[in-house]
């Protein structure tokens, strides 16, 4: 059962908001579509889309600050729910299977 102080701490708690360029570097080796150079911008995307994600909160009359933790997991959702409507159109039926 969630209590009000955690609520409270998911918009109090501030997340690291610099972008790490090894940590791009280390997924992009690892599959993960970056390209080239994007670690040099991560940053910069970041904190755009945080400010966008804390203005809609505050015109929904919840006030947080763009570090707040419970803004870094609402961009992570927003990825995951785009990520999942950018599926391959014909995926590759043997990629699916488990060996």
């Amino acid at each position: 059962m969630q209590t009000i102080n955690s609520k409270a701490n998911a918009l109090a708690t501030e997340v690291n908001g610099n972008a790490d360029a090894g940590k791009i570097k280390a997924m992009r080796m690892l599959g993960v579509p970056y390209p080239a150079g994007y670690e040099k911008e991560a940053g910069k995307d970041m904190l755009a889309q945080a400010a966008g994600i804390s203005k809609n909160l505050k015109e929904a009359g919840i006030d947080c600050r763009p570090e707040a933790e419970i803004v870094a997991l609402i961009a992570y959702l927003q990825r995951l729910g785009t990520d999942i409507k950018q599926l391959p159109k014909d995926p590759d039926p043997d990629a699916a299977m488990l060996h």
